[in-house]
């Protein structure tokens, strides 16, 4: 089920092309702030390795969105 998953899900990115997942990085990338505080609250180790990872393509992606909106490349 969870292959099934993942194969949907790269699909929907697939689908929705690169413009879109660069702005859906945008919002989710402030959103990892909540999940710091979170993380921070429950004295957990705010990122594993592979959560770091992504971490870092999303703030990488999110700045690649916000140059492209303020270019006018990417319109909403």
């Amino acid at each position: 089920m969870a292959a099934l998953a993942v194969v949907y899900t790269a699909f929907l990115i697939f689908a929705a092309g690169l413009e879109f997942l660069l702005l859906s990085f945008v919002i989710y990338a402030p959103g990892t702030i909540l999940f710091i505080i979170t993380r921070r609250e429950r004295g957990r180790r705010v990122f594993s390795p592979a959560e770091l990872v992504l971490f870092v393509v999303a703030v990488v992606g999110a700045v690649i969105g916000v140059a492209g909106l303020a270019s006018g490349l990417i319109t909403i």
